[in-house]
């Protein structure tokens, strides 16, 4: 009991249950979105990464169009 199963193991995908306890709630929110993500989406990461990169360079608006900024409805 608590060993990862063999195709975690060679799949490379850590189990929730392996990582050491969390005390900040936030914190424990976000590994176990990973962990479920991951669990049918390896990629998941690595997407996000890319991402994040391209939003830092600028490549990339935050703004929807129905939000207030970038308004489509002429007043």
């Amino acid at each position: 009991m608590g060993k990862p199963s063999v195709e975690d193991e060679l799949s490379g995908i850590q189990s929730a249950k392996n990582w050491p306890g969390e005390l900040n709630f936030q914190r424990a929110l976000q590994k176990t979105e990973i962990a479920y993500l991951l669990s049918f989406d390896p990629d998941y990461l690595e997407r996000q990464e890319i991402w994040q990169k391209g939003r830092f360079a600028g490549l990339v608006d935050l703004s929807h169009t129905w939000s207030g900024e970038s308004s489509v409805i002429e007043s």
